[in-house]
């Protein structure tokens, strides 16, 4: 009996070490990580080290028409992404009805960014009235000495229509 539970607290620590180090973070893209495997690296890139704004990319997956639900006051937008090897990153956000801003849509402290190849900006619309909004949200890019750059192409239109 004694050997059985031995051998089952062994077997215990061989399946724990294998999942701790299946999900560390590593430059090859863990589990629990945002890096990006450097087999996916877009060619002249991250392969070599480099950030390279040209391969950024942004695309849109929820409707370029998102009507809101009757009664709703929340809009999504959603998308995959890539900011190269760039360390900070952020959408720059418009919301407009008849080419007049709109201001803040965002939640307190809300910042819309690229991350894990994915972007989700919820947009509130809660204190506006009923209409259809034009919204468009630019890709910025920042490098390790805090310029930012503005990839051109890398902007996203959709059309928010709250009833």
């Amino acid at each position: 009996m004694t050997q059985l539970r031995f051998l089952h607290s062994i077997l215990l620590l061989i399946l724990t070490t294998s999942v701790l180090t299946a999900c560390s973070g590593s430059k090859e893209g863990g589990l629990i990580t945002d890096a990006i495997a450097l087999t996916n690296c877009p060619q002249n890139s991250c392969a070599q080290g480099l950030a390279d704004a040209a391969e950024t990319k942004i695309l849109l997956q929820t409707p370029i028409s998102n009507v809101l639900p009757v009664g709703s006051s929340y809009a999504e937008v959603a998308g995959d992404c890539y900011a190269s090897l760039f360390p900070q990153n952020y959408f720059e956000v418009a919301v407009t009805l008849n080419g007049a801003s709109i201001g803040n849509v965002f939640p307190a402290g809300f910042v819309p960014r690229c991350k894990q190849g994915k972007f989700y900006f919820p947009i509130n619309l809660q204190n506006v009235g009923v209409g259809s909004y034009n919204l468009t949200a630019q890709l910025v890019v920042v490098d390790s000495q805090g310029i930012a750059t503005r990839p051109p192409f890398k902007t996203i239109s959709s059309t928010l229509v709250k009833r």
